[in-house]
């Protein structure tokens, strides 16, 4: 399980940076294939080996093909995952806020502890909205 310090350190940035890269190497990897498919065995070459070249063409042609989407998929998970880590930092930064403003305090494993244990609340603070702060924490974290 991922620890919320964990999640505080995720750098989007250099993950977006990696991202990029892969896309670098995924257009490689779509012009050489796009290149690898214009070169074609010999003209007027016949024959078992002229047979067994075109065989190796395609198939390698096929392999560059689905290495490109593979990369393109992994580019885009990448991407999602980079643009997705700022929205999730903010929550836990939320979450823990709110925790500090009533009394709780969120633990590394994401578990909520009460710091006001035992004792009488500030007499300006409701029970029930703390209640349901607790369970916005709560829910924040998850």
């Amino acid at each position: 399980m991922v620890t919320v310090s964990e999640v505080k350190r995720w750098n989007a940035a250099a993950l977006n940076e990696i991202a990029t890269t892969m896309q670098q190497r995924e257009q490689v990897l779509i012009n050489s294939g796009d290149d690898f498919g214009k070169i074609m065995p010999v003209d007027g070459w016949t024959g078992g080996a002229a047979d067994d070249a075109g065989s190796a063409h395609r198939l390698l042609h096929f392999r560059i093909d689905k290495m490109a989407a593979g990369a393109s998929v992994v580019h885009k998970a990448l991407m999602q995952a980079s643009d997705a880590i700022p929205a999730v930092q903010n929550a836990i930064h939320a979450a823990e806020n709110l925790a500090e403003k009533y009394g709780f305090k969120v633990g590394d494993g994401g578990q909520l502890t009460d710091a006001w244990a035992g004792k009488a609340l500030p007499q300006d603070m409701h029970p029930e909205d703390r209640a349901r702060a607790q369970q916005q924490i709560i829910d924040d974290v998850a």
